[in-house]
Protein backbone atom coordinates (compact mmCIF):
# COMPACT_ATOMS: atom_id res chain seq x y z
CA UNK A 1 0.00 0.00 0.00
CA UNK A 2 0.90 3.69 -0.35
CA UNK A 3 3.22 5.38 -2.43
CA UNK A 4 6.84 5.57 -2.75
CA UNK A 5 9.00 7.89 -5.22
CA UNK A 6 12.54 6.80 -6.45
CA UNK A 7 14.77 9.96 -7.72
CA UNK A 8 17.65 8.30 -8.82
CA UNK A 9 18.99 4.58 -9.69
CA UNK A 10 17.04 2.28 -8.38
CA UNK A 11 18.71 -1.80 -8.57
CA UNK A 12 17.43 -4.61 -7.17
CA UNK A 13 19.97 -7.07 -6.93
CA UNK A 14 23.72 -4.86 -8.06
CA UNK A 15 27.03 -6.07 -8.24
CA UNK A 16 26.89 -9.47 -7.01
CA UNK A 17 24.17 -9.37 -4.43
CA UNK A 18 20.63 -11.12 -4.35
CA UNK A 19 17.38 -8.98 -4.22
CA UNK A 20 13.92 -9.69 -4.13
CA UNK A 21 10.91 -7.00 -4.32
CA UNK A 22 7.55 -8.18 -3.69
CA UNK A 23 4.86 -5.88 -4.51
CA UNK A 24 1.14 -6.72 -4.04
CA UNK A 25 -0.24 -3.20 -3.93
CA UNK A 26 0.76 0.81 -3.70
CA UNK A 27 2.63 2.81 -6.31
CA UNK A 28 6.11 3.54 -7.37
CA UNK A 29 6.90 6.43 -9.53
CA UNK A 30 10.66 6.17 -10.58
CA UNK A 31 11.38 9.39 -11.96
CA UNK A 32 13.67 10.78 -15.23
CA UNK A 33 16.71 10.63 -13.60
CA UNK A 34 18.87 7.52 -14.79
CA UNK A 35 17.30 3.86 -14.60
CA UNK A 36 15.51 0.74 -13.02
CA UNK A 37 17.32 -2.05 -13.09
CA UNK A 38 16.24 -5.89 -12.23
CA UNK A 39 19.48 -7.75 -11.67
CA UNK A 40 22.22 -5.63 -12.51
CA UNK A 41 24.98 -3.16 -12.76
CA UNK A 42 28.89 -3.73 -12.62
CA UNK A 43 29.41 -7.23 -14.28
CA UNK A 44 30.23 -9.16 -11.26
CA UNK A 45 29.71 -12.85 -11.12
CA UNK A 46 26.36 -14.04 -9.19
CA UNK A 47 24.17 -10.80 -9.70
CA UNK A 48 20.72 -12.19 -9.07
CA UNK A 49 17.40 -9.51 -8.81
CA UNK A 50 13.48 -10.49 -9.22
CA UNK A 51 10.44 -7.74 -9.01
CA UNK A 52 7.22 -9.54 -8.60
CA UNK A 53 4.42 -7.71 -8.66
CA UNK A 54 0.98 -9.13 -8.11
CA UNK A 55 -0.89 -5.58 -7.86
CA UNK A 56 -0.01 -2.09 -7.92
CA UNK A 57 1.23 0.28 -10.11
CA UNK A 58 4.93 0.86 -10.98
CA UNK A 59 5.35 3.98 -13.82
CA UNK A 60 8.94 4.86 -14.88
CA UNK A 61 10.09 7.36 -16.52
CA UNK A 62 13.35 6.28 -17.65
CA UNK A 63 14.64 3.17 -18.84
CA UNK A 64 13.45 0.28 -17.34
CA UNK A 65 16.47 -2.88 -17.59
CA UNK A 66 15.42 -6.63 -16.54
CA UNK A 67 18.96 -8.12 -16.51
CA UNK A 68 21.83 -6.10 -17.63
CA UNK A 69 26.12 -7.06 -16.65
CA UNK A 70 27.80 -4.45 -18.96
CA UNK A 71 29.42 -6.64 -20.95
CA UNK A 72 30.20 -9.42 -18.74
CA UNK A 73 28.22 -12.73 -20.32
CA UNK A 74 26.15 -14.34 -17.69
CA UNK A 75 26.80 -12.24 -15.22
CA UNK A 76 23.45 -10.90 -14.35
CA UNK A 77 19.59 -12.46 -14.15
CA UNK A 78 16.83 -10.57 -13.81
CA UNK A 79 13.59 -11.95 -13.27
CA UNK A 80 10.07 -9.86 -13.65
CA UNK A 81 6.92 -11.58 -12.68
CA UNK A 82 3.45 -9.52 -13.77
CA UNK A 83 0.79 -11.17 -12.14
CA UNK A 84 -2.71 -10.53 -11.17
CA UNK A 85 -3.81 -6.42 -11.11
CA UNK A 86 -0.19 -5.15 -12.06
CA UNK A 87 0.28 -2.22 -14.40
CA UNK A 88 3.54 -1.34 -15.65
CA UNK A 89 4.12 1.99 -17.52
CA UNK A 90 7.43 2.63 -18.71
CA UNK A 91 7.78 6.00 -20.70
CA UNK A 92 11.53 5.35 -22.17
CA UNK A 93 13.34 1.96 -23.59
CA UNK A 94 12.70 -1.27 -22.02
CA UNK A 95 15.71 -4.16 -22.94
CA UNK A 96 15.12 -7.75 -21.26
CA UNK A 97 18.84 -9.08 -21.17
CA UNK A 98 20.72 -6.41 -21.91
CA UNK A 99 25.14 -6.26 -22.14
CA UNK A 100 25.56 -9.65 -21.11
CA UNK A 101 23.09 -10.57 -19.04
CA UNK A 102 19.96 -13.04 -18.68
CA UNK A 103 16.60 -11.46 -18.48
CA UNK A 104 12.83 -12.77 -18.12
CA UNK A 105 9.55 -11.02 -18.18
CA UNK A 106 6.76 -13.61 -16.61
CA UNK A 107 3.58 -12.39 -17.68
CA UNK A 108 0.57 -13.98 -16.42
CA UNK A 109 -1.91 -11.22 -15.62
CA UNK A 110 -1.98 -7.41 -15.17
CA UNK A 111 -0.38 -5.56 -17.85
CA UNK A 112 3.31 -4.17 -19.50
CA UNK A 113 2.89 -0.67 -21.25
CA UNK A 114 5.70 0.87 -22.92
CA UNK A 115 4.25 5.04 -23.95
CA UNK A 116 6.99 7.47 -24.74
CA UNK A 117 8.49 8.12 -28.06
CA UNK A 118 8.98 6.36 -31.52
CA UNK A 119 12.42 6.55 -30.98
CA UNK A 120 12.41 4.56 -27.70
CA UNK A 121 12.25 0.60 -28.37
CA UNK A 122 11.67 -2.73 -26.67
CA UNK A 123 14.78 -4.89 -26.97
CA UNK A 124 13.88 -8.60 -26.10
CA UNK A 125 18.12 -9.90 -25.84
CA UNK A 126 20.78 -6.98 -26.47
CA UNK A 127 24.41 -6.90 -26.69
CA UNK A 128 26.70 -9.94 -26.95
CA UNK A 129 26.65 -12.50 -24.32
CA UNK A 130 23.15 -11.57 -23.50
CA UNK A 131 19.60 -13.87 -23.61
CA UNK A 132 15.83 -12.14 -23.30
CA UNK A 133 12.84 -13.99 -22.51
CA UNK A 134 8.99 -13.26 -22.44
CA UNK A 135 6.84 -16.31 -21.10
CA UNK A 136 3.44 -14.99 -21.51
CA UNK A 137 -0.08 -16.79 -20.41
CA UNK A 138 -1.95 -13.95 -19.94
CA UNK A 139 -2.30 -10.09 -18.93
CA UNK A 140 -1.54 -6.94 -22.29
CA UNK A 141 1.77 -6.07 -23.56
CA UNK A 142 1.87 -3.11 -25.22
CA UNK A 143 3.80 -0.84 -27.45
CA UNK A 144 2.27 0.70 -30.10
CA UNK A 145 4.33 3.63 -30.66
CA UNK A 146 7.44 1.99 -31.30
CA UNK A 147 9.79 -1.18 -32.47
CA UNK A 148 9.19 -4.20 -30.11
CA UNK A 149 12.40 -6.06 -31.28
CA UNK A 150 12.99 -9.92 -30.80
CA UNK A 151 16.78 -9.69 -30.82
CA UNK A 152 19.24 -6.95 -31.10
CA UNK A 153 22.77 -8.41 -31.02
CA UNK A 154 21.84 -11.35 -29.14
CA UNK A 155 18.99 -14.22 -29.22
CA UNK A 156 15.56 -12.83 -28.10
CA UNK A 157 12.43 -15.34 -27.68
CA UNK A 158 8.97 -14.81 -27.05
CA UNK A 159 6.99 -17.80 -25.92
CA UNK A 160 2.76 -16.64 -25.56
CA UNK A 161 0.14 -19.11 -25.01
CA UNK A 162 -2.66 -16.89 -24.05
CA UNK A 163 -3.20 -12.86 -23.37
CA UNK A 164 -2.54 -10.03 -26.00
CA UNK A 165 0.14 -8.15 -27.54
CA UNK A 166 -0.82 -4.76 -29.03
CA UNK A 167 2.45 -3.64 -31.04
CA UNK A 168 3.82 -1.44 -33.65
CA UNK A 169 6.22 -3.13 -35.51
CA UNK A 170 7.67 -6.35 -34.29
CA UNK A 171 11.02 -7.30 -35.70
CA UNK A 172 12.88 -10.16 -36.15
CA UNK A 173 17.05 -9.84 -35.85
CA UNK A 174 17.35 -6.70 -35.71
CA UNK A 175 20.89 -6.78 -36.45
CA UNK A 176 23.97 -9.12 -37.26
CA UNK A 177 24.48 -9.98 -33.66
CA UNK A 178 21.38 -11.58 -33.41
CA UNK A 179 21.34 -15.18 -33.83
CA UNK A 180 18.23 -16.08 -32.94
CA UNK A 181 14.94 -14.57 -33.20
CA UNK A 182 11.98 -16.82 -32.18
CA UNK A 183 8.57 -16.30 -31.45
CA UNK A 184 6.42 -19.44 -30.48
CA UNK A 185 2.35 -18.37 -30.77
CA UNK A 186 0.49 -21.10 -29.26
CA UNK A 187 -2.72 -19.12 -27.92
CA UNK A 188 -3.25 -15.36 -27.73
CA UNK A 189 -3.63 -12.79 -30.34
CA UNK A 190 -0.83 -10.07 -31.14
CA UNK A 191 -1.92 -7.34 -33.05
CA UNK A 192 1.21 -5.26 -34.99
CA UNK A 193 1.43 -3.29 -37.66
CA UNK A 194 4.20 -5.31 -39.79
CA UNK A 195 5.97 -8.51 -38.73
CA UNK A 196 9.45 -8.54 -40.61
CA UNK A 197 13.04 -9.71 -39.99
CA UNK A 198 15.92 -7.27 -40.67
CA UNK A 199 17.88 -9.96 -41.74
CA UNK A 200 21.14 -8.02 -41.83
CA UNK A 201 23.84 -11.18 -40.72
CA UNK A 202 24.34 -14.55 -42.49
CA UNK A 203 24.16 -16.30 -38.76
CA UNK A 204 20.50 -14.72 -38.02
CA UNK A 205 17.61 -17.14 -37.67
CA UNK A 206 14.38 -15.48 -37.14
CA UNK A 207 11.61 -18.34 -36.42
CA UNK A 208 7.66 -18.35 -36.12
CA UNK A 209 6.52 -20.87 -34.74
CA UNK A 210 2.55 -20.74 -35.12
CA UNK A 211 0.75 -23.56 -33.06
CA UNK A 212 -2.42 -22.01 -32.29
CA UNK A 213 -3.37 -18.04 -31.46
CA UNK A 214 -3.86 -14.87 -33.68
CA UNK A 215 -1.56 -12.58 -35.37
CA UNK A 216 -3.71 -9.61 -36.27
CA UNK A 217 -2.99 -6.19 -38.67
CA UNK A 218 -3.42 -3.14 -36.40
CA UNK A 219 -5.15 0.51 -37.87
CA UNK A 220 -2.77 1.52 -40.73
CA UNK A 221 -0.94 -1.89 -40.92
CA UNK A 222 2.03 -1.75 -43.85
CA UNK A 223 0.31 -3.67 -47.03
CA UNK A 224 3.60 -5.61 -46.65
CA UNK A 225 2.76 -7.34 -43.69
CA UNK A 226 4.48 -10.45 -42.38
CA UNK A 227 7.27 -11.03 -44.58
CA UNK A 228 11.42 -11.96 -44.74
CA UNK A 229 11.87 -14.36 -41.82
CA UNK A 230 13.89 -17.18 -41.86
CA UNK A 231 11.07 -19.78 -41.32
CA UNK A 232 7.08 -19.55 -40.52
CA UNK A 233 6.33 -22.81 -39.39
CA UNK A 234 2.68 -23.95 -39.07
CA UNK A 235 1.87 -26.45 -36.75
CA UNK A 236 -0.80 -28.45 -35.22
CA UNK A 237 -2.95 -25.83 -33.56
CA UNK A 238 -2.94 -23.51 -37.07
CA UNK A 239 -2.61 -20.49 -38.19
CA UNK A 240 -5.25 -17.53 -37.49
CA UNK A 241 -5.05 -14.64 -39.52
CA UNK A 242 -7.24 -11.18 -39.10
CA UNK A 243 -6.93 -8.62 -41.13
CA UNK A 244 -8.73 -6.18 -39.97
CA UNK A 245 -9.72 -3.06 -41.94
CA UNK A 246 -6.79 -3.78 -43.44
CA UNK A 247 -5.74 -5.11 -46.85
CA UNK A 248 -2.50 -7.16 -46.16
CA UNK A 249 0.18 -9.04 -48.12
CA UNK A 250 1.47 -12.59 -46.50
CA UNK A 251 4.54 -12.65 -48.59
CA UNK A 252 6.00 -14.87 -45.75
CA UNK A 253 5.66 -18.47 -47.06
CA UNK A 254 3.62 -20.61 -44.66
CA UNK A 255 5.58 -23.94 -44.18
CA UNK A 256 4.24 -27.33 -42.29
CA UNK A 257 5.67 -27.60 -39.28
CA UNK A 258 3.72 -30.74 -38.41
CA UNK A 259 0.57 -31.95 -37.53
CA UNK A 260 -2.13 -30.23 -40.00
CA UNK A 261 -3.21 -27.28 -38.37
CA UNK A 262 -3.88 -25.59 -41.44
CA UNK A 263 -5.00 -21.86 -41.99
CA UNK A 264 -8.12 -19.41 -41.11
CA UNK A 265 -8.63 -15.95 -42.56
CA UNK A 266 -10.41 -13.36 -40.49
CA UNK A 267 -11.37 -9.31 -40.92
CA UNK A 268 -12.82 -7.71 -43.68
Amino acid sequence: GGSATFRNWVAIGRNGGNGTLNMTGGSILKTNNNNFMIGSRDGTTGTIGTLNQSGGTIICNNEYWIGEAQNNAGAAFGTNNVSGTATVIVNNWIAIGREGAIGVLNLSGGSFTKTGTSGNNIEIGNGTGSSGTINQTGGAFNNTISETRLGTGAPGFWNISGGTANLGPLVFCNNSGCTNGTLNLNGGVITATEIRANQTGVANVSTLNWNGGTIAAGNGANANFLHNLTRANVQSGGAIIDSGTNVIRIAQPLLDGGGAGGLTKIGN
